[in-house]
């Protein structure tokens, strides 16, 4: 950090260490405190502090290692300098973890033909990474093939290349594309049902929440810590038409969010998901409505797409 600060002064950039709390995420800083065990680097910006770890393995400039997010930092201004007070690693990312486009092509039979791209960012970047360091070549071709299957329930994976796995400047975020199929629709008389394969799933069971006996517990999914963003575009064959499109819908609980947009565009249908679920404290008395939450959700990303064949 001493080495970072340097650099960046040699640089014309003011910039100074500042103590900091890995894992901490209560509200109470405890000043003094031994909670703090480790340094990064500040530089003061009037819309927000820019903060730097230069010893984060796997994390690429200017993010964060997750054991950082919404914890405490406290800058120790040099002999002179304008002081800071002590403050918090934002909870939320500027950036979307995680991109999903994928295209699917019916064939005359039925069969839907799938290609598509994965963009991962943030902690899916820094976690794809620390898996894959000690990992040979191989192995890690193998590694991202599993990432694709994860991401896409259910998709049958022809061929796949991945970039950017081992980060660099020029390959900030890893990216994974593929093609592949999907299972066969289903067809009842001239209705083609299709389910879709949404990677955003909400990562809790229902049965967990509705079982806990806690007066609070946390939820904290770092990977979902900034918007989650999905683009599924279904190409109509010539003489189907879509039956009927499932209705939009956005879904929200105390910041947390799902959106669901289905439109027809040309020859296809085009259908997009967001998820957002930062970090929260679901208390007893809103346990109920946070059930509520996750039900509509995961009932929404069931919804089939009717066409007409």
């Amino acid at each position: 950090c001493a080495l970072l600060v340097s650099l960046l002064a040699a640089s014309g950039i003011d910039a100074r260490v500042a103590l900091s709390a890995p894992g901490y995420k209560g509200d109470t800083p405890y000043l003094p405190s031994t909670r703090f065990s480790h340094v990064i680097v500040q530089v003061p910006d009037p819309s927000g502090d820019v903060l730097l770890d230069p010893t984060a393995n796997f994390s690429t400039f200017p993010r964060l290692p997750e054991e950082l997010r919404g914890t405490w930092y406290l800058p120790i201004a040099r002999e002179g300098a304008l002081a800071t007070a002590l403050s918090r690693v934002p909870f939320t990312s500027s950036l979307p973890p995680l991109s999903v486009y994928l295209e699917v092509s019916f064939g005359d039979e039925g069969q839907a033909a799938a290609s598509g791209s994965a963009t991962l960012s943030g902690d899916y970047a820094t976690a794809l990474r620390s898996a894959l360091a000690p990992q040979n070549g191989k192995l890690k071709d193998s590694l991202a093939a599993g990432i694709v299957h994860s991401l896409l329930p259910g998709l049958r994976l022809a061929a796949y290349s991945a970039r950017g796995l081992d980060g660099g400047a020029e390959n900030l975020d890893p990216v994974i594309t593929f093609e592949g199929a999907l299972p066969s629709p289903t067809i009842q008389g001239d209705i083609v049902a299709l389910s879709l394969p949404w990677a955003t799933r909400l990562p809790l069971a229902p049965e967990v929440l509705s079982g806990s006996t806690a007066s609070a517990f946390a939820i904290d999914y770092p990977e979902f810590a900034a918007p989650v963003r999905e683009t599924v575009v279904a190409g109509v064959p010539a003489g189907w038409n879509a039956k009927a499109l499932p209705r939009n819908a956005e879904f929200s609980f105390n910041g947390a969010y799902a959106r669901f947009s289905y439109a027809i565009s040309g020859q296809s249908i085009v259908c997009e998901r967001e998820l957002y679920l930062p970090y929260l404290l679901i208390k007893s008395a809103d346990r109920a409505a946070f059930q509520a939450f996750v039900d509509a959700v995961s009932a929404k990303g069931r919804e089939l797409l009717l066409l007409r064949k």
